[in-house]
C-alpha cells in the first residue's frame, strides 16, 4: 500500500490553519464579539479572547483543518490538560503555530 507523503508543517502553514479555525469560531459569535485572528491573538491566560467553550471549539476546528488540509493528526485538546497556563503552547496563535511546526509530521 502506498501512503500519501506528508511534509512537516511550516510555521506559515500552521498559522494559516489556526487563523482559519479562528474564523470558524468567529462565525459562531455575534459580529461585535468577533476577534481579529493574528499571530498575537491570546488564547489562554491574561488577555485571552475566547471563553472555555469557544477555545474548545477553536481547538477542534484546528484539529480538523490540520487533518484535512495537511494530513497532520494531533489532539490539541490534550494541550489543555498538559502543563501550566504560564508555559503552554496555547498562549497565542503564534506559540501554538510554533508548537505545531516543531512537532508536526506523520502520526
Amino acid at each position: 500500500m502506498i501512503g500519501r507523503v506528508i511534509h512537516p508543517l511550516t510555521m506559515a502553514a500552521a498559522t494559516r490553519v489556526l487563523v482559519m479555525a479562528m474564523d470558524e469560531v468567529n462565525g459562531q459569535r455575534r459580529k461585535a464579539e468577533r476577534v481579529e485572528a493574528t499571530p498575537a491573538t491570546v488564547l489562554v491566560g491574561p488577555g485571552a479572547v475566547l471563553d472555555s467553550l469557544l477555545l474548545l471549539n477553536f481547538l477542534v476546528a484546528a484539529e480538523e483543518r490540520l487533518a484535512e488540509d495537511h494530513g497532520v493528526h494531533v489532539s490539541l485538546v490534550d494541550l489543555l490538560a498538559d502543563g501550566d497556563e504560564n508555559q503552554t503552547p496555547l498562549e497565542s496563535i503564534a506559540t501554538l503555530a510554533r508548537h505545531l511546526a516543531s512537532d508536526s509530521g506523520p502520526n
